[in-house]
């Protein structure tokens, strides 16, 4: 995005008037001074374009760079020059020379001034190039130095909200950039992506209400930040789009996975999101065909898998949910929604082995070391039942009740299913229950009919 900041640019013809400087050359401030000629501050803009191709930018920077260190042989403590030299470097993320130069201003008694603009501006630079190099602890004791001689600086309440939140204490970067916000940072003399700070006040101000479960005000913030025209709105996007998909506005959360994928958010996570969005609102082929563009990115997106499977498995389409579970396991052995989802397919495909195959997994993954007398196929239904209730006690009650329903249909008993609803009812599922209970009477149903 766009830098913003105050030069000067249009000045009288007048004689003597000179620039000054080796690169990023500006009219010598101290004549216009000796000539009583006063600065206005103008809402004029001038584009300066010719840095948007990356090849003609990093020749630029080298450029300059040259340019600079031979111009500092004559003046080694320009503070000036020490300053875009560091911005320079720090634009070839070269940040530890950058911060090297940053810190010869701050040795520099001309610039030690505590009101001075240049120390203050020198010195977040500085803190934000040891954010960028993950030294958080090292960009804070800056900030929080600074703050006893810049009390009321906004640009210098946002860096130290931004540390905070690297740090995760959550509360004091809410302080920080709601106190940032009462200010008003503008335009001024140094260089800043406005709409990039605008945005990251009010997104990280979302997302450290999101970390402290305050989910009305990060809808609020991160809603806000939306508005702000900077390119990582699309995170905004994203973190709406799973906010309203986890608190189960499936619409809103459609809306904003859409418009996060639509300004170039294509990522495996966010179809993988839109397809959770759609499943849930019952459209299923739209979920099949996003959980697939979710696996055509990453082929090892898990919940995409999982999800996918369980939707196959609904349309009864048992071969390709029993290829995508088993995927899943490939990752990740000891998953049991899979291995309980697979028990259930292969005791409807008849296939019993592979049936007693998993129920031994099973077993193993929650450390069951029962001995169990089987004799016929439907004895396994106990175990099955041991499973559920083991998971139970584990509090894994989704779960439990997968296990639940591979009891069941193994063996339909009518104190099973009291058991059942029972312990549905507790969890609020018993109307999903009582479909699945449906679906599995039906099924021994139509074997009973077959068979007659």
């Amino acid at each position: 995005g766009d830098m913003m900041f105050y030069q000067l640019r249009i000045f009288p013809n007048i004689d003597g008037v000179r620039f000054k400087g080796a690169i990023h050359e500006t009219i010598d401030k101290e004549f216009l001074d000796q000539k009583c000629i006063t600065l206005e501050f103008k809402d004029i803009i001038i584009d300066h374009t010719g840095y948007h191709d990356r090849d003609t930018v990093l020749k630029k920077i080298e450029r300059n760079i040259a340019i600079a260190k031979e111009q500092l042989k004559r003046d080694p403590n320009d503070p000036s020059l020490l300053f875009h030299i560091a911005r320079t470097l720090a634009g070839l993320d070269r940040y530890k020379e950058a911060i090297e130069y940053l810190e010869r201003i701050r040795n520099d008694n001309r610039c030690i001034k505590k009101g001075d603009k240049l120390f203050l501006f020198s010195r977040i630079y500085q803190a934000n190039y040891h954010i960028k190099l993950k030294e958080f602890k090292k960009a804070k004791d800056i900030l929080m130095e600074l703050e006893r001689y810049f009390p009321y600086s906004p640009i210098l309440k946002f860096f130290i909200g931004l540390v905070y939140y690297h740090l995760k204490n959550f509360s004091k970067t809410i302080f920080y950039l709601q106190e940032s916000l009462r200010g008003k940072i503008s335009v001024s003399l140094f260089p800043w992506n406005l709409n990039q700070i605008h945005f990251n006040q009010l997104f990280i101000l979302g997302m450290a209400s999101l970390n402290l479960d305050h989910k009305e005000k990060a809808e609020h913030y991160l809603l806000k930040s939306t508005e702000i025209p900077y390119k990582d709105r699309v995170r905004a996007y994203e973190e709406l789009g799973k906010l309203y998909l986890k608190e189960g506005k499936f619409k809103e959360a459609l809306e904003f996975l859409k418009k996060a994928i639509d300004e170039g958010g294509k990522k495996d996570y966010n179809f993988s999101n839109l397809a959770l969005a759609y499943q849930k609102i019952g459209r299923y082929n739209k979920a099949i065909r996003y959980f697939n563009e979710a696996l055509k990115l990453n082929p090892k997106r898990l919940e995409a898998l999982l999800n996918l499977s369980h939707l196959y498995y609904e349309k009864r389409d048992l071969s390709k949910a029993e290829k995508l579970f088993k995927k899943a396991l490939k990752q990740s052995p000891t998953l049991i929604d899979p291995h309980l989802a697979l028990s259930d397919i292969y005791y409807r495909l008849g296939r019993y082995e592979d049936l007693i195959e998993e129920c031994d997994k099973l077993l193993e993954i929650l450390d069951i070391d029962e001995d169990f007398e089987i004799n016929h196929i439907t004895d396994i239904s106990h175990v099955y039942h041991v499973i559920a209730k083991r998971l139970r006690e584990m509090q894994r009650y989704d779960l439990s009740l997968m296990a639940y329903m591979v009891s069941l249909i193994i063996n339909p008993d009518n104190d099973l299913i009291d058991e059942i609803i029972s312990f549905s009812k507790s969890h609020n599922k018993l109307e999903l229950i009582l479909r699945k209970i449906e679906d599995i009477l039906s099924f021994h149903k139509n074997i009973f009919s077959s068979n007659k």
